[in-house]
């Protein structure tokens, strides 16, 4: 092993060290308000397995407020995702990798195998790895057209956001502040369905969310308004 490789496995070892402990960190200085949560209660008691779907900008939050929790995300094979998967790991994920442009179709085999048992809960970005944002590829309603499984859209807002000038926008939120995390309504997608048509209300969902998610605002701060 030559000095580079050394060095960047080191500086990777260490960046999953640190990220971890900071997301844990940051969790801990937001107070979360989740709604519609009881959809994805619900299907877990009755057994159901579950595609949870999100866009890549507003993937944050929930993941801290799903830890340890056994859900299998779908992590892209760059050099990038290999430190997310180790990262999400540590906070109690499993991982299927692969992503719509690398390794795709043996990882949306692997993520509907996953969910052929019962009460699987996986999770997928479908606008991601690249983009563009928010346009919805068809591995998340594929995935659930050949494993049974329920997709329920998800998505998070605060007052204020912290935006990040990349591709996906994404979002962070201000520390001591308070945010809303929302689970959508469970969409089944049929074999015998239209998939444009599956994607398209998928798509409609998850942008319907994260309009909600940008509007809302907390209790207390109603009566201020």
């Amino acid at each position: 092993m030559n000095l580079k490789t050394l060095r960047r496995r080191a500086v990777a070892w260490l960046a999953v060290q640190a990220g971890w402990l900071l997301l844990r960190f940051l969790h801990a200085l937001v107070r979360v308000t989740p709604v519609g949560r009881e959809h994805l209660e619900q299907a877990r008691r009755a057994g159901r397995s579950v595609l949870i779907a999100l866009w890549h900008g507003r993937i944050l939050l929930p993941i801290l407020e799903h830890r340890h929790q056994g859900i299998i995300p779908m992590i892209s094979l760059s050099r990038d995702g290999e430190m997310i998967a180790r990262t999400v790991e540590k906070l109690g994920y499993g991982t299927v990798r692969g992503s719509s442009s690398r390794g795709g179709r043996d990882a949306m085999l692997a993520m509907a195998a996953q969910l052929r048992q019962p009460g699987t809960v996986c999770a997928i970005m479908p606008d991601g790895p690249r983009g563009p944002r928010h346009e919805l590829k068809p591995g998340v309603v594929l995935i659930a057209r050949e494993s049974g499984a329920l997709i329920i859209p998800m998505s998070w807002g605060c007052p204020k956001p912290i935006r990040f000038n990349s591709w996906d926008r994404f979002q962070l939120w201000r520390p001591f502040g308070r945010a809303v995390v929302l689970y959508g309504e469970p969409i089944a997608c049929p074999p015998e369905g239209e998939v444009d048509e599956q994607c398209a209300l998928v798509r409609e969902a998850l942008l319907r969310l994260e309009a909600e998610a940008d509007a809302w605002v907390p209790d207390g701060a109603r009566s201020h308004a």
